[in-house]
């Protein structure tokens, strides 16, 4: 799979991948598809760059049936977040 963004860990390993809407965890062997929620959670200091890569992707395809999935899934963890920092 051809990753169109990738993150990495603080010691320079990838950790986060993102591909045709969809966040993977990329730390294993076998990279899994993660939740937007996890995606935020996995390194608080990646997570404004997860946000960005989002809504740009939404914006490039907005027609895509993944997008609409993308903003429920984002507007839900902000949320959560956003409940737990009070």
């Amino acid at each position: 799979m051809v990753y169109e963004v990738v993150y990495d860990d603080p010691n320079g390993n990838p950790m986060l991948a993102f591909a045709d809407g969809q966040w993977f965890d990329v730390t294993s062997f076998a990279p899994r598809p993660v939740s937007v929620r996890h995606a935020l959670r996995r390194d608080p200091a990646w997570s404004g760059a997860v946000v960005q890569t989002i809504c740009l992707w939404m914006r490039s395809n907005p027609n895509h049936e993944r997008s609409f999935d993308l903003a429920t899934e984002l507007a839900l963890a902000v949320g959560e977040l956003a409940r737990q920092r009070r």
